[in-house]
């Protein structure tokens, strides 16, 4: 990764985060998130990009990253952090499911693409 990121990790989705093995949940659930902020934001992005990106702290986890354009640029973590917790008020299951029949993508290995292939249980 060659750019620099504010990195976004929603409170309301804390515990998805931190659960063995939901490495693939979260990154459908953010891939989810990010098309959604992507539209929501427009006016207010200035060319700011938002993506899914590979955090580490302690580890490795999925996160949402805003990559400015400018060191002045608005500070967009605030914003970002309300419209997900408003986003998970209002939309719904289906909504998130609709999203999984649109894309039918192999969330294993976007998840596995994104975080570096998984270590192999050994025998």
């Amino acid at each position: 990764m060659n750019k620099g990121y504010q990195i976004i990790e929603p409170a309301c989705l804390g515990e998805l985060m931190t659960l063995n093995g939901s490495v693939d949940v979260a990154v459908a659930l953010l891939s989810w998130l990010v098309e959604i902020l992507r539209i929501d934001l427009e006016d207010r992005l200035n060319g700011a990009q938002i993506e899914l990106i590979r955090a580490e702290y302690h580890g490795a986890y999925p996160a949402i990253g805003v990559h400015y354009p400018r060191t002045d640029a608005e500070d967009l973590g605030p914003v970002v952090e309300t419209t997900i917790a408003e986003l998970t008020g209002r939309r719904s299951i289906a909504d998130f499911a609709a999203f999984l029949a649109r894309v039918r993508m192999d969330w294993r290995k976007v998840a596995d693409d994104l975080m570096g292939a998984r270590e192999k249980p050994t025998a």
